[in-house]
């Protein structure tokens, strides 16, 4: 079966947003447009967007609790698993 020509696919988005999103995805080994491809055969697929977007507000939250949670330390691997057992 023959390929068939890319179509073109044009979008605005903030600059800093895909200079971050292209050093995330060159740390995979993946580049912008094999990204959104791949985004976008997933929504095919799934027939949704294949995550869960989370508002900037909870994001933040989540980001807020996890830097206020107190830090743990444990001599030994298993003290960790049985504190982690016991939540």
């Amino acid at each position: 079966m023959p390929r068939k020509a890319g179509a073109r696919l044009q979008v605005r988005v903030n600059q800093e947003v895909k200079d971050e999103a292209v050093i995330v995805l060159e740390s995979i080994g993946m580049d912008l447009t094999s990204a959104i491809n791949l985004f976008l055969k997933q929504v095919i697929v799934t027939r949704s967007i294949p995550f869960k977007p989370v508002a900037s507000s909870e994001r933040e939250q989540i980001v807020d609790e996890a830097i206020r949670a107190p830090r743990m330390h444990f001599d030994r691997c298993e003290d960790a698993e049985e504190y982690i057992r016991n939540l």
